[in-house]
């Protein structure tokens, strides 16, 4: 299921103290609570995800960090001070 599939079936309407409030047809709801249930619980899955990144081949080879840096210099970004929100006090 996706956000579309969601968002489609979503109705906005009030409650008897009139609080806005968004209701799904129970089907949709069921579903996507099994989804939710059948996934790994989060830290599970960030594990999964290190492992796996780690068993995979380093690919990036010398020269392409030299082009990644060069890359980078060639096509500096700045950004004013003011943007930063770096205040000192």
């Amino acid at each position: 299921m996706d956000i579309s599939t969601i968002t489609q079936a979503a109705r906005m309407m009030t409650d008897a103290q009139g609080t806005p409030v968004v209701v799904l047809p129970l089907s949709l709801w069921q579903e996507l609570l099994k989804q939710i249930d059948a996934q790994p619980p989060q830290n599970e899955r960030i594990k999964a995800i290190l492992k796996r990144w780690e068993s995979e081949p380093e690919e990036a080879t010398p020269e392409w960090w030299d082009a990644l840096d060069a890359d980078l210099k060639a096509n500096r970004i700045t950004f004013p001070e003011r943007d930063l929100d770096l205040d000192e006090g």
